[in-house]
């Protein structure tokens, strides 16, 4: 979905870029689709207020996990203007579309559901070895390529360094996180709990969604509390259109409430998705 018009400030500071395309504005992040010498281009452009922090930890992000399943930063910087300071990233723009889109016509084929869980895993793990954990893994975060044979993790907003100072106060109630897809101790803020295996329950959601077509978490619920409460004490159902069930045995692994009934990190999540032959599980 693209919209809106382009500031006169883009066009000023950013004079390289051409055909510079607008997408709906999300809180005080503003992202643009451009050319920039001949290859395509994101830039996100930031308001500095209460949240800059937020948003410096975003830039901090791109430039220090270093993963072919998440787009390369080109370059940040920032811009004053009259009505404030602006921080600025350019990264790749991935040559495909949000899962999210590409489910409008349905649940995705098997061939799609591998390679998703495989890349992310991969993006995850290289996460996991900065000590930086996603914290929104879901199919609006996650592009897959045109020829459907690459996927990448993108949109580190709300990431957790673990190496550094939280940036959300211990006294909230929730924690930053997109219902239906967060852990239970995400959902919570028990921030001592958050680690890599959140990612693994958000991307075992993912995939439930992605091949059955529907997120239980969140099919009719009547609010977040209600999300909450699926989410602490109602166990995922278990894969039904998949042939191997060792697949099926690893989402519900991922998927567990408790996250010391996880596994124990993404790297032993990918050793174990990495014995199952996907063309055992072709619908």
């Amino acid at each position: 979905m693209i919209g809106g018009t382009v500031p006169d400030w883009i066009t000023r500071h950013f004079s390289s870029l051409s055909d510079v395309v607008p997408l709906p504005a999300s809180g005080q992040k503003h992202v643009y689709f451009a050319i920039e010498q001949e290859k395509a281009v994101v830039l996100k452009t930031f308001k500095a207020d209460a949240r800059e922090r937020r948003s410096l930890r975003e830039i901090e992000m791109a430039s220090r996990i270093k993963s072919a399943r998440v787009p390369r930063l080109l370059a940040h910087g920032a811009v004053d203007l009259d009505g404030g300071h602006i921080l600025w990233l350019k990264e790749e723009r991935l040559p495909g579309d949000s899962v999210r889109h590409r489910m409008k016509d349905g649940p995705l084929e098997w061939n799609s559901i591998y390679t998703v869980c495989d890349h992310v895993l991969e993006a995850l793990e290289d996460a996991e070895a900065q000590r930086v954990v996603h914290r929104d893994v879901k199919p609006e975060n996650i592009i897959l390529a045109h020829d459907k044979t690459q996927a990448w993790l993108v949109d580190f907003g709300i990431a957790r360094d673990l190496g550094s100072e939280s940036i959300t106060g211990t006294e909230n109630i929730f924690g930053p996180c997109t219902f239906g897809y967060a852990s239970p101790e995400q959902i919570h803020n028990r921030k001592g709990e958050i680690d890599s295996r959140s990612d693994l329950f958000s991307l075992a959601i993912t995939i439930y969604e992605l091949s059955e077509g529907e997120n239980p978490l969140l099919a009719g619920a009547n609010g977040p509390m209600e999300i909450a409460d699926r989410t602490e004490n109602f166990p995922l159902p278990r894969l039904r259109n998949v042939k191997d069930q060792r697949f099926a045995d690893l989402i519900e692994a991922m998927s567990r409430a408790r996250r010391d009934h996880r596994p124990k990190n993404v790297a032993e999540a990918r050793a174990w998705f990495r014995e199952i032959s996907p063309a055992r599980c072709d619908r």
